[in-house]
């Protein structure tokens, strides 16, 4: 699972640097929307006082606040809509998690066969215990034995549908 941590790490490596930009031109954004309000109270100083040159350049100050505005908004839009890898790295890094499940799954088939090759010997020695606990009280003429728990925990797992493909994969992975 070191693996499954090494490209966690790289894809958490680049959300954060996508948010770190995403962060930066929000910074831009609010900066020129305060820019924007700043324009538009000289837009009216001006106005008042019918200064032309003054009037122009908050115009122009109104301008390129809004522009800046939109820019900076496609800027995001732009990174939120950009996946984190591209195709080529995709496709690597895919290739490297099914690597390493397949791995890591292989080995759990081998584990979970092991656990029910112990369940079934523990099963075969609970019937005979069972059978010998008969054999001994019907010769002494007592009730017989019916508790055999193990027994039947071990047919149904056994009955299970995924049971037969656990014990054949985990059979592969002990040769």
């Amino acid at each position: 699972m070191k693996a499954f941590e090494e490209i966690e790490t790289k894809l958490l490596a680049l959300k954060d640097k996508k948010i770190s930009e995403i962060e930066k031109y929000q910074s831009n954004i609010e900066s020129a929307e305060h820019a924007l309000k700043i324009a538009n109270e000289k837009l009216e100083t001006a106005e008042e006082k019918a200064d032309f040159v003054a009037y122009d350049k908050a115009k122009g100050d109104i301008w390129t606040a809004r522009h800046a505005i939109e820019m900076y908004q496609k800027k995001i839009d732009k990174i939120k809509n950009t996946p984190l890898l591209n195709s080529a790295e995709r496709d690597e890094v895919q290739k490297e998690v099914l690597k390493i499940a397949d791995i890591n799954r292989a080995e759990q088939f081998q584990k979970a066969k092991e656990l029910l090759d112990k369940i079934k010997s523990i099963s075969d020695s609970s019937i005979e215990l069972k059978n010998n606990t008969n054999d001994i009280l019907k010769q002494i003429g007592a009730r017989s034995y019916t508790k055999d728990m193990v027994r039947g925990l071990w047919e149904q797992v056994s009955n299970v549908p995924m049971f037969n493909i656990v014990m054949r994969e985990g059979e592969k992975n002990d040769r």
